[in-house]
């Protein structure tokens, strides 16, 4: 197997870089963020904009790592593509930054980026396809981290492979950077609505049903999740849990009202979400369950009863 190429680009050597970029496009137009080298005050009045996080922090990149598979690795520089996509997400200017340009009253969250870039070399006369992955990894504290993912293909000029995956790899660097940072903005904001409703980009519903499920009790999100229970997997899955996250009884008869008494295993799901939530409309649920034809569905039924309810004892 081909050895990896890694490129391990610490923050220190980063920054000269970034911060190089940033002072050249110090005359950006009005309402976008000039980059690395802007004061801490027009970050501050973006992250206002945004809603920052409960925990107003901002994302630090203290690695940036790149792997090159296939035919992407003699094509690419991998040096060169860390640094680019790391300046895009710093140049967003909303919740990444260098750790010098940390705004004030936010605390830095160190992470990891991992961006892999695989292509494989093209039969005689095919294109080339390259798929871009990028994965942030928290080195500190837990919750999802966000990640992105982009392929393009390209017919190679002339039998020039490595030409066609450098023009690939440079439109992919712009999709990644794009979807990656949109869910690092919904991650740095309160305010979640926006990404639950139906319009919204069903990847970016995901992630944002998945920080609810993170966040834990927030009574003024039911009705903005309750739509994805009609949504197909995996959008459904995450809805349940972010609404057994949220903690509020009402949830239950929406929730229950989706159950298919031949899905044993949405049946399981929906029998735990009952018994965390309780309430009456949960204890009538489990009712019903209890006489389920399956006695394993019975049985967990009877075991798993509303906390509000006290225990009953398992036949």
């Amino acid at each position: 197997m081909t050895p990896h190429r890694r490129a391990g680009l610490g923050l220190v050597a980063l920054t000269a870089a970034l911060a190089a970029g940033a002072a050249c496009r110090g005359s950006s137009p009005p309402g976008r963020d000039a980059g690395p080298a802007a004061a801490a005050a027009p970050r501050t009045a973006d992250a206002a904009e945004l809603g920052v996080s409960r925990a107003a922090e901002t994302v630090v990149l203290d690695e940036v790592e790149v792997r090159l598979r296939g035919a992407a690795e003699p094509a690419l520089d991998a040096n060169g593509l860390g640094r680019t996509v790391a300046r895009c997400l710093i140049d967003a200017g909303r919740a990444v930054a260098l750790e010098r340009q940390v705004p004030p009253g936010h605390a830095p969250r160190p992470a990891r980026l991992r961006i892999e870039i695989a292509a494989e070399p093209p039969a005689k006369g095919s294109r080339v396809t390259v798929v871009m992955d990028t994965q942030l990894t928290w080195l500190g504290g837990d919750g999802p981290a966000p990640s992105a993912i982009a392929s393009g293909d390209a017919t190679p000029v002339g039998g020039n492979v490595d030409t066609a995956i450098i023009a690939v790899t440079q439109q992919l660097q712009d999709a990644v950077c794009t979807d990656l940072g949109a869910r690092l903005a919904l991650w740095s904001t309160d305010d979640l609505r926006p990404a639950l409703v139906a319009t919204a980009d069903p990847g970016l519903t995901l992630w944002a049903l998945h920080l609810v499920a993170h966040r834990g009790p927030a009574p003024d999100l039911l009705d903005a999740v309750l739509p994805s229970l009609d949504r197909d997997p995996p959008l459904r899955d995450a809805a349940i849990a972010a609404l057994v996250a949220l903690g509020d009884p009402r949830a239950v008869a929406p929730l229950t009202a989706t159950a298919d008494l031949n899905d044993r295993p949405g049946l399981i799901r929906l029998i735990e979400a009952a018994r965390t939530l309780g309430g009456d409309d949960a204890r009538d649920f489990l009712d019903v369950m209890a006489s389920h034809r399956d006695p394993a569905i019975a049985a967990l039924a009877r075991g798993h009863v509303p906390p509000s309810q006290g225990p009953v004892p398992t036949e």
